[in-house]
């Protein structure tokens, strides 16, 4: 009976290795590229749980793109996040929204994007979504060091939405995007940044002249804030004179992009922290001053207090 048992133990691991040869020799195989999706696990995974998966993912040179949203994913996750896979160079995009990222979380995080972008030149990761954690102004700072230090460190993507970063937060971020040169994709969408924050925003985003798009929505901006972001200057001498439309959505006009969303102001949420789908109108009532202007493709400003601050159309 036990040698009965063994042959068909036998038989059954090679029909196993028969049957994964071909996945085997796909995963070998010169130029692929895997994205390992371990989000919203029934069992959510701990620090304990994403070092040994962070450990595992390290053997495949092929892994490019791993998430792990929905998670509880704390500081020491973070570090063998960032020690195994960030500093080896092999992710290209990296999520953690949704977890239990804090400060020192972010202190790890930052340590291993300015590893290795010092190792090979610039760091494999181009993007990065660390949206709807517990971040606050420190954590956004220790980002923003790493991206000042390494100004061509090859993140192109950075996704802040759902944190408390605050105006000193936003500060921080815009001391990086006057020497940041790879950023073009920032979300801080209610991140509590105020029209403190959005001018600090604006003050660099006149240096920098690599970012495209830019999320600003549900913070607490009002008329004072967006000007100051867009240094602009009205076309008339009264705030009532912007031609800022109400409603769905409007934008600026040519020169800024389509993508100025200026929605109806209410309370920041999880919906509208998370809505990237604002599209707005031409509106020519602001004009750049003369010589200056941004390079941003796409603005959103959806749920902020324009519509209270006396904008109207």
């Amino acid at each position: 009976m036990d040698a009965l048992a063994d042959e068909y133990a036998a038989s059954c691991a090679r029909a196993r290795r028969r049957a994964c040869a071909p996945l085997l020799a796909f995963l070998r195989a010169p130029g692929v590229q895997l994205h390992c999706d371990l989000s919203r696990c029934a069992s959510p995974l701990a620090d304990d749980g994403i070092a040994r998966c962070a450990a595992v993912l390290a053997r495949d040179a092929s892994l490019r793109s791993l998430d792990v949203s929905h998670n509880a994913v704390g500081a020491l996750g973070a570090r063998e996040l960032g020690r195994v896979l960030i500093t080896q160079g092999l992710l290209h995009t990296l999520t953690i929204a949704d977890n239990r990222l804090d400060c020192e979380a972010l202190g790890e995080l930052a340590r291993a994007l300015l590893r290795a972008a010092t190792d090979a030149g610039a760091s494999a990761l181009t993007a990065l979504d660390l949206s709807f954690n517990h971040i606050e102004a420190e954590g956004a700072a220790s980002l923003a060091a790493a991206l000042r230090a390494r100004p061509r460190g090859g993140l192109r993507t950075l996704v802040l939405s759902g944190n408390r970063i605050g105006p000193v937060g936003a500060e921080a971020l815009a001391s990086a995007l006057r020497a940041d040169v790879s950023l073009q994709t920032l979300r801080l969408r209610a991140c509590h940044i105020g029209d403190t924050g959005a001018a600090g925003l604006g003050a660099a985003l006149l240096v920098n002249r690599a970012l495209a798009e830019l999320d600003l929505g549900a913070n607490g901006i009002s008329a004072a804030g967006l000007e100051a972001l867009l240094g602009l200057r009205p076309a008339s001498a009264s705030a009532s004179g912007l031609g800022l439309g109400s409603g769905e959505g409007s934008g600026l006009g040519p020169g800024f992009g389509p993508g100025l969303g200026l929605g109806p102001a209410s309370a920041a949420s999880r919906s509208e922290a998370s809505n990237e789908e604002d599209d707005g109108l031409p509106t020519p009532g602001l004009l750049p001053p003369p010589g200056q202007g941004l390079a941003l493709d796409r603005l959103f400003l959806r749920a902020n207090v324009l519509l209270d601050s006396g904008l109207r159309t």
